[in-house]
């Protein structure tokens, strides 16, 4: 199982790395609650396009939840330069084959 979950984050599966942000977010079953890798996968699911902005609000006088106040400010720094690292080596995969095609792209 293990190789087929590094399989999927290096070949920069969205579904998969957007999976892992919410798992380790919430601490479900098989991935214990961790908010560092949280924060590691959430910066690359945006990086790749995805719209999680919400849990990256750094307002603490808000009462919701933000990852940018759980996670130190130096840890953020190194998350964010590792993901974008990540990101620059592996572009992100669709899983785009003869038989699929992104209709939602294109205009008609």
């Amino acid at each position: 199982m293990n190789k087929y979950n590094k399989m999927a984050i290096q070949s920069g599966d969205e579904k998969y790395i957007s999976f892992l942000f919410f798992a380790y977010l919430q601490g479900v079953p098989g991935y214990n609650k961790n908010l560092e890798k949280a924060y590691y996968y959430g910066k690359i699911t945006s990086l790749y396009g995805d719209d999680v902005s919400g849990f990256f609000r750094a307002d603490k006088s808000s009462k919701d939840f933000s990852l940018s106040t759980k996670v130190a400010k130096n840890k953020q720094i190194v998350l964010t330069q590792k993901a974008k690292e990540f990101v620059r080596t592996h572009p992100p995969y669709h899983y785009y084959d003869e038989y699929s095609f992104p209709f939602d792209g294109m205009d008609f």
